[in-house]
């Protein structure tokens, strides 16, 4: 009778092993583990491109109903921008936040 209760115990943990080791963590949490990632935000990402010293994007208002403007305003929307930085809307502060990676 000792026999078998020591068959079954014997049974139940090499069944048990698997397991538990499938639940342990394969190495101990560092600090690059635990590190959160920033999220790049789409929108953003899509209008705005980096360049050596900032960020520039397209100019808006080009594309129709651009019947009765002069030359000069609608060859001034040509081209790109560049960002602003503080005191004029500061949104180089804001797309360093909102573009990460960039």
């Amino acid at each position: 009778m000792a026999a078998s209760s020591l068959r079954a115990t014997t049974a139940t943990t090499s069944l048990m092993t698997p397991l538990t080791a499938a639940l342990q963590p394969t190495r101990p949490a560092t600090v690059d583990s635990a590190r959160t990632l920033l999220k790049t935000h789409k929108g953003a990402a899509k209008r705005w491109r980096k360049t050596a010293n900032g960020y520039k994007r397209g100019k808006a208002s080009h594309n129709h109903g651009n019947v009765g403007w002069g030359n000069k305003v609608v060859s001034n929307l040509r081209g790109t921008s560049l960002a602003k930085g503080a005191g004029e809307g500061n949104h180089l502060r804001k797309l360093k936040r909102l573009l990460p990676y960039a």
